[in-house]
């Protein structure tokens, strides 16, 4: 689009400078009888004669040529314009594009130690876990912090865009995730109260925990849906 608005450009003053260079060049071709023929010669006469006329003539002439290159500094201004809002769109879909695309291997990624973590039977005692079930249960608490970190780190340039829709999505993944990640302190420091020990249950780990860590296969495919919506919607509003 760029290269369009340059050539646009650049054919405008070539045209201009056409019709100076060939306007000129016709007044010196009718002014050199008069000036060497003199008075006595009939064309030199009708110059003599109608010198204000011609005076007239040559400035309308010269507010014709302001008013072009005028209108073409104008034109060229409007270019300039619509290049600025055209890289700032760029930027923008650019920033939106890599937030999405981010988000959404995050989510993928939450669903699947989700439903990976639903396959096992684990009993309601402390007892009898499996080391799978363990190291999927602490894979599973440490995507959701990271993606519960990034969600955090969205700014108002993407938020701003954000539809009804995506945003009540947003605001309600954004707290389910607060809400089961609020139940472990050792969540900065990479739950270490969550490591496999022997056969018993990790720290902290109830019913309600589990029954948030499963329901987040959903949840997260839900505002996928929403966030991949919305995506498209942006990119089609951007490129018309």
């Amino acid at each position: 689009m760029l290269g369009i608005y340059k050539e646009e450009a650049a054919m405008g003053w070539t045209l201009t400078r056409v019709i100076v260079a060939g306007s000129l060049l016709t007044f010196v071709c009718l002014l050199l009888p008069a000036i060497f023929g003199g008075r006595d010669d009939v064309w030199g006469q009708f110059i003599y004669d109608y010198q204000s006329l011609i005076a007239g003539m040559l400035a309308v002439f010269a507010a014709a040529i302001a008013v072009s290159q005028s209108a073409v500094a104008e034109a060229s201004q409007e270019r300039r314009h619509r290049e600025q809002m055209f890289l700032s769109q760029r930027r923008d879909l650019f920033a939106i594009s890599r937030m999405a695309n981010d988000l959404t291997l995050r989510l993928n990624y939450v669903a699947e130690r989700s439903r990976e973590f639903d396959e096992f039977e684990l009993p309601n005692s402390v007892d009898g876990w499996s080391r799978e079930a363990c190291t999927t249960y602490l894979s599973l608490l440490r995507s959701a912090s990271r993606l519960f970190d990034r969600i955090e780190t969205i700014g108002d340039l993407e938020r701003g865009l954000f539809d009804a829709e995506l945003e009540v999505s947003f605001v309600l993944y954004r707290r389910q995730l607060e809400e089961l990640l609020q139940n472990f302190p050792d969540r900065d420091s990479g739950f270490p109260e969550q490591y496999p020990n022997s056969n018993h249950a990790p720290a902290k780990y109830d019913q309600g925990i589990r029954a948030q860590c499963i329901g987040l296969a959903n949840d997260s495919r839900d505002f996928l849906s929403q966030l991949q919506r919305w995506r498209d919607e942006i990119e089609k509003i951007y490129q018309t």
